[in-house]
């Protein structure tokens, strides 16, 4: 589809573009550029358009002014109608506070996930739930085959399933399908089209922060009220640090981190790109160090650091003590939930994994793509290798193979607890049968003691002869 330009004027993006078979106002797909980055559309033209348009900012009506961050176009010779091809950036901070929902086709939607529908493609949609809670315009999903039982007493309009999935659903269901290759990526670019998404906050730096004079603020940083940095300080460009956030001495930052609300790092930690350290996490206390002599603890000096990789996320209210000598580490990649306690000396590796209120005591290490449950605890000096899980509250007091999952208190292979848990259940069984033998044993005791008796009156009764 295509819109009329003339010579020296913008063209007009304000009504609608194409996506692929369906037509969505420009607004809706702003909203969608957010997530996408880029979108590439063809705009017909009239005559030729003067070079020194380009680039130039559009307004997108309906979006309190919001503008797009810029727009470059070139010619495409090959096409008899001299189609303009345009390359639309707009920035995520555009879309703060944004109220309006999308409301758009079943078919629409199923075009922005490459999906495929199956039932009613023009049923409209304005809304994003999980099966239980969803209404009758509102999309949700079905990940695995477990699932599908739950479809039964369903409200929603489209469901997005997998093509595994989808041949087992009934074809006279009520809701339309969205068939894709990845049920959980298709849906988590969905969701955001139906949810108010906030941006970044504002660039700049905020004058009731409290930044050394020795410290280096990089470009494009949010710095926030109550913020403070201490000396030495060296931060990377577009960060975000929010208000009561604590940097100390020393410390390093790199690009595109963000620090929420009342974070902490003590002195002389390193902290990577893209790191995300939530509210109430503190990185760098001193390790839990002490040694007994003359009937008291005596501390330990912690005068080691935490190193903090690229592309880490960690949890609300999680510590990582600082090393005793060296630093410790937390490998590129790692997810640490809330309550996460890492201690001194120690070494994530890659691409970890641990869920809320996991434990790790001082000098243990884990190799690449360990996953921990909730609430494990691991004592200090183990090795927990390459690709190994620890299934929840486990109790790990040494080594784990590579690629093993261990489950249990104390943990060991899961083959092994899974015997013990089979026996564990057969227990009560084992129980009613040992009083049925001992009640059994008890009868035939009964019946010894009874036996012996007539025995002995049986050989009592008998007459013995004389002597000689």
């Amino acid at each position: 589809m295509g819109h009329s330009l003339t010579a020296g004027t913008p063209p007009d993006l304000n009504n609608v573009v194409a996506l692929s078979r369906s037509v969505i106002p420009l607004a809706q797909i702003s909203e969608i550029r957010l997530y996408l980055a880029e979108y590439t559309k063809r705009f017909a033209f009239d005559r030729d358009l003067p070079a020194d348009l380009w680039p130039f900012a559009l307004e997108a009506k309906g979006f309190g002014g919001t503008s797009v961050e810029s727009v470059s176009g070139v010619f495409s010779t090959s096409d008899p109608g001299r189609d303009l091809e345009f390359s639309i950036r707009v920035s995520a901070n555009e879309f703060r506070g944004k109220d309006d929902r999308v409301s758009q086709t079943v078919e629409t939607l199923a075009a922005f996930v490459n999906g495929t529908v199956r039932g009613d493609r023009l049923r409209m949609i304005d809304d994003a739930a999980a099966i239980e809670t969803a209404s009758a315009s509102a999309i949700t999903f079905v990940l695995d085959e477990s699932h599908i039982s739950r479809l039964n007493e369903c409200q929603a309009a489209a469901v997005v399933v997998n093509a595994k999935i989808a041949p087992l659903i009934n074809e006279s269901t009520p809701y339309s399908l969205i068939v894709v290759t990845d049920t959980q990526d298709a849906f988590q670019k969905l969701l955001p089209l139906f949810r108010n998404v906030r941006g970044r906050p504002e660039r700049g730096i905020s004058p009731r922060a409290q930044i050394s004079s020795t410290a280096r603020v990089g470009e494009n940083c949010f710095v926030a009220p109550g913020v403070c940095i201490g000396d030495d300080v060296e931060i990377g460009a577009n960060c975000d640090l929010y208000p009561g956030v604590v940097i100390g001495d020393g410390c390093r930052i790199g690009e595109n981190t963000i620090l929420h609300a009342n974070a902490v790092a003590y002195h002389d930690v390193v902290i990577g790109n893209n790191v995300i350290i939530h509210s109430g996490a503190v990185i760098g206390a001193d390790g839990f160090g002490y040694r007994f002599t003359n009937g008291k603890f005596e501390k330990i000096p912690q005068l080691g650091t935490v190193h903090i990789h690229d592309d880490v996320e960690i949890g609300a209210c999680t510590t990582v003590d600082r090393g005793a000598v060296g630093p410790t580490v937390v490998g590129a990649g790692t997810k640490l939930d809330n309550l996460v306690m890492v201690a001194h000396n120690c070494e994530v590796g890659r691409h970890n994994v641990f869920a809320s209120q996991v434990g790790i005591a001082g000098s243990s290490i884990t190799g690449d793509y360990v996953r921990l449950g909730g609430q494990v605890g691991i004592r200090d000096h183990v090795r927990l290798n390459t690709g190994c899980t620890v299934g929840a509250k486990a109790g790990v007091m040494k080594d784990i193979p590579a690629g093993e999952t261990w489950l249990g208190i104390p943990a060991t292979h899961e083959s092994e607890q899974k015997r013990l848990l089979v026996t564990m259940k057969r227990i009560p069984d084992f129980r009613d049968d040992l009083r049925t033998l001992e009640k059994q044993i008890a009868a035939m005791s009964t019946e010894i003691e009874q036996l012996k008796e007539l025995l002995s009156k049986t050989e009592n009764s008998i007459p013995r002869r004389a002597a000689g």
